[in-house]
């Protein structure tokens, strides 16, 4: 074979491979896949409902595992306010307020879960801006792709909210996740679950929520039917006009007889001040009473029945 062919036969071969690639690429459909455009998160808050239509660019933002919001500015105060009196000017009209949360953050409020917190914190906010309270659901999402970023607060002051004296963030670096999409609004039409309040009401009167003391002990430690318990009541007490509840302090009969009501009126207090700073539950619609040892569940006559007698129980008056 001469050079002249062999020359020829090899620009055929560049020319069929390089026709190929061409096709491959660009026209037929079977070249490199285009890269996945990278997600970004939806940081705003909008309220929109018929021809009612605000938005911040900025959402209420939590530091991680916590349910009081952090400060924010007024493009997000704005849209509360005029949220709230909409809200206000259409009693027809519910808004269900809905709290974004991560399985693995840590539960610190007395609901059942962070989602409902910061959505329960939110709904107080509206409240006291004017919207009425019975308009205003709440409701939660865990949200694995939440958008959080990293509180540029100092240092002192990142501890201290976190009441950690050595916080730190996901990457090791000395900052506290802070989630920037906290909270979703959507309205609908007002209904109320008649047959919820009902169960509610019934269950709590056959069966208070009972929170049990040590000896000289007022901490509480809630568990998870009484968390849904407080969540209960707070519907029920939002949903039922003139509506309250008795916070009844007992003890046993270990002492003396005064000191015993007093200790059990101050337990009572704490809880209803416990449910006011944790769970927002109006303190004009709370009645907290001792009754010491006078009124016990069962026998003080062992261990276990005066563990049973110090207690603080809550239901409906």
């Amino acid at each position: 074979m001469n050079r002249s062919l062999l020359f020829w036969l090899l620009l055929l071969l560049l020319w069929l491979i390089f026709t190929w690639w061409c096709c491959t690429t660009y026209l037929c459909g079977v070249g490199p896949v285009a890269a996945a455009p990278v997600e970004t998160c939806d940081t705003s808050l909008k309220a929109r409902d018929g021809n009612f239509s605000e938005k911040s660019d900025y959402n209420l933002r939590f530091l991680r595992s916590q349910y009081n919001n952090l400060d924010y500015g007024s493009p997000v105060a704005n849209v509360l306010k005029k949220t709230a009196d909409y809200l206000s000017k259409n009693p027809e009209r519910s808004l269900t307020v809905t709290g974004t949360y991560e399985s693995d953050e840590t539960n610190s409020s007395i609901l059942p879960n962070l989602g409902l917190a910061r959505a329960n914190k939110v709904k107080s906010i509206l409240t006291s801006l004017g919207a009425p309270s019975k308009q205003i659901n709440t409701a939660a999402r865990i949200d694995t792709s939440a958008c959080y970023s990293y509180d540029q607060r100092s240092k002192e002051d990142r501890n201290r909210l976190s009441g950690n004296s050595n916080a730190s963030g996901r990457n090791g670096i000395n900052r506290i996740d802070t989630l920037d999409s906290g909270i979703s609004l959507a309205f609908g039409a007002l209904t109320v679950a008649d047959d919820r309040i009902k169960d509610i009401y019934d269950r709590l009167r056959a069966e208070p929520m009972t929170v049990y003391f040590d000896t000289n002990a007022e901490s509480l430690n809630l568990n998870a039917q009484q968390k849904q318990d407080v969540a209960d009541i707070r519907y029920y007490l939002d949903n039922v006009d003139g509506s309250m509840i008795e916070i009844s302090g007992h003890t046993d009969n270990v002492g003396n007889q005064a000191y015993n009501v007093n200790l059990s009126k101050e337990r009572a207090e704490f809880v209803k001040d416990y449910f006011n700073r944790n769970a927002e539950l109006s303190n004009s619609q709370m009645e907290a009473a001792g009754y010491g040892p006078n009124k016990p569940k069962t026998s003080n006559a062992t261990a276990e029945g005066k563990a049973q007698n110090r207690r603080v129980e809550v239901t409906f008056k």
